[in-house]
């Protein structure tokens, strides 16, 4: 937003995003886990495991 109204150098706005960029990766990929660990729970609780349910 501030690079469009001007306020912002666009050379500012990719070195800002050049310098986040491990957090971007951290928080997608934790986001992932967090997806995968949830499908795996909810897909492993409504399955029977040796005729009883978890």
């Amino acid at each position: 937003m501030l690079v469009v109204l001007g306020l912002l150098p666009w050379s500012a706005e990719l070195k800002a995003g050049a310098k986040g960029i491990d957090v971007y990766l951290f928080l997608s990929s934790m986001m992932l886990l967090s997806e995968l660990a949830h499908s795996a729970v909810s897909d492993s609780s409504t399955k029977p495991v040796d005729g009883r349910w978890l």
